[in-house]
C-alpha cells in the first residue's frame, strides 16, 4: 500500500494569487451550474465582481455547504472560456501543486469516501452547514507518482464516458418514445373510431386511506402492500415501503385493488403532482392515490401510457388556494381519446418496446455505476495498482 498524505499538501486550497480587474470578462459558475454527478454542465461569461471565489482553468470546485455537498455536486474547471473565472462562494477550490494530476484530484472529489469525511467536519446550524477549508488538512489519500496518478485518472475518465454516452443515449431514447407516443396516442384519432371518454365513464376510480398509526394490530406484521405517493413512479409497483394487516383493510376504508390497477398521485413534493403507476401485484393505497380500475373497454398499459403523455395537463388540472391537488373526482372527470381494446393493445406494443429499449440502456449505465464505484475505491485507496504500460 502506498503512504498516506494530507490532502492539503497536493492542493492549494481556495488560492487567492490570481485575479482579474473588476469588469473584466470572466468565466462564471454558479452552484447551478454544476450536477450532482460532478460534472461542469454550462459555462457564463460575465464581467468580474467582487464578493466571488476565483479560480483557473484546470482547479476543481467542490461544493461545501448542505446539501450541496452530499449531493455530489463539484466540478473539474476546464475548457473555460475565459482563462480566470469566477463562481458561488459556497464553493472550495482545490488548485493541483506541481506533481499533482488535476484528473486525480477531481475523482477523489467525487469520492464518497471523501465526501463522508467532510460531512462529518461540517460546522454550523441546520440548513446552513459548511465543510470548512481545514478538512483538506485533515483528510488523508493515497500517495501515489504523478504518472500513476494519471493512470488512474484515465481509467476512471474512460468509464465515465461511457455512462455519459449511455445516459445521452436514454435521454434520446426517451425523446423518441415520447414523440411516438405523441403520434400514436393524438395523431391516429382522426378518421378512425376512437372516441372521447372521462376516466369515469370506462373506469371506477376511488382512493385509499391511512389507518390509525397508534393502532399495532393495523400495521404490525402486516403483509398488505400499502403504496404511498412517493411510490407512484412511472412504473409498475412490485414491492412497498410499508405493509397494513388484513384487519385494517376490512376495519378502514380501504379495498385491497387487483394487480393492473392504475394509480394517480394526487398531491405531494415537487414533481409528484399527475405521476401515475400501475400495480404490478395487488395493493392498498394512501389517500394521497386516486386508484383507477378499467372496466373491459380500456386497457390499464393504454390508460397508463396516456396518463405518462398527458401528466402535464392532469397536473393543471389541480385545484387549491395553497397547493394545486388532484382529486378523485378530478381524475375522474380527466377526458381522453379512447380506441378499440385491439387497438389499444397494438399501440401499447408498439409504444412498450420503445420503452423496454430504454429500460435496457438504464440498466446497462448502472451497471457501469456500479463498476465505476468499486473500481473507483480499489484504485484511488491503492488496493489496486495500475501497471505501467
Amino acid at each position: 500500500m502506498p503512504d498516506l498524505a494530507m490532502l492539503a499538501e497536493l492542493v492549494d486550497v481556495n488560492p487567492r494569487d490570481e485575479t482579474a480587474p473588476l469588469g473584466a470578462p470572466v468565466s462564471f459558475v454558479s452552484m447551478d451550474d454544476v450536477t450532482e454527478s460532478g460534472e461542469l454542465q454550462r459555462v457564463k461569461v460575465k464581467p468580474a465582481r467582487s464578493g466571488f471565489v476565483w479560480f483557473r482553468e484546470g482547479d476543481v470546485l467542490i461544493a461545501k455547504i448542505t446539501p450541496c455537498l452530499e449531493n455530489g455536486k463539484g466540478a473539474h474547471a476546464r475548457g473555460l472560456p475565459t482563462a480566470l473565472g469566477q463562481g458561488s462562494t459556497e464553493f472550495h477550490v482545490l488548485r493541483p501543486r506541481c506533481g499533482a494530476s488535476d484528473r486525480f484530484i477531481y475523482h477523489w472529489t467525487k469520492s464518497p469516501h471523501l465526501r463522508r469525511a467532510a460531512e462529518a467536519m461540517m460546522t454550523g446550524s441546520a440548513g446552513q452547514r459548511r465543510v470548512p477549508a481545514e478538512f483538506f488538512g485533515r483528510f488523508e489519500i493515497p500517495m501515489f507518482a504523478t504518472d500513476e496518478q494519471r493512470r488512474i485518472a484515465e481509467i476512471l475518465d474512460t468509464i465515465d464516458v461511457c455512462i455519459r454516452a449511455t445516459l445521452r443515449l436514454v435521454a434520446k431514447l426517451a425523446m423518441v418514445k415520447d414523440g411516438l407516443a405523441r403520434e400514436l396516442i393524438r395523431g391516429g384519432r382522426q378518421g378512425s373510431d376512437w372516441r372521447i371518454v372521462r376516466i369515469s365513464d370506462v373506469a371506477a376510480v376511488g382512493g385509499g386511506a391511512t389507518p390509525d398509526r397508534s393502532r399495532q394490530d393495523y400495521w404490525a406484521g402486516g403483509s398488505v402492500p400499502w403504496v404511498k405517493t412517493a411510490e407512484v413512479n412511472g412504473r409498475r409497483i412490485f414491492t412497498t415501503e410499508e405493509h397494513v394487516t388484513e384487519t385494517a383493510v376490512e376495519e378502514c376504508s380501504l379495498r385491497l385493488l387487483p394487480a393492473g390497477a392504475v394509480l394517480v398521485a394526487m398531491y405531494g413534493q415537487g414533481r409528484t403532482r399527475g405521476r401515475s403507476a400501475i400495480l404490478g401485484n395487488p395493493a392498498t393505497t394512501n389517500q394521497a392515490c386516486a386508484a383507477i380500475e378499467p372496466g373491459p373497454e380500456l386497457r390499464s398499459e393504454f390508460l397508463f401510457e396516456v396518463l405518462q403523455l398527458e401528466y402535464e395537463r392532469l397536473r393543471a388540472a389541480g385545484h387549491g388556494s395553497n397547493q394545486l391537488n388532484l382529486s378523485a373526482e378530478i381524475v375522474g372527470d380527466f377526458a381522453f381519446a379512447m380506441p378499440p381494446p385491439n387497438e389499444q393493445d397494438r399501440l401499447v406494443e408498439i409504444i412498450g418496446a420503445a420503452r423496454r429499449r430504454i429500460e435496457a440502456e438504464e440498466a446497462t449505465a448502472r451497471k457501469y455505476q456500479g463498476i465505476r464505484q468499486g473500481l473507483a475505491h480499489d484504485l484511488l485507496s491503492g488496493r489496486v495498482r495500475t501497471v505501467a504500460p
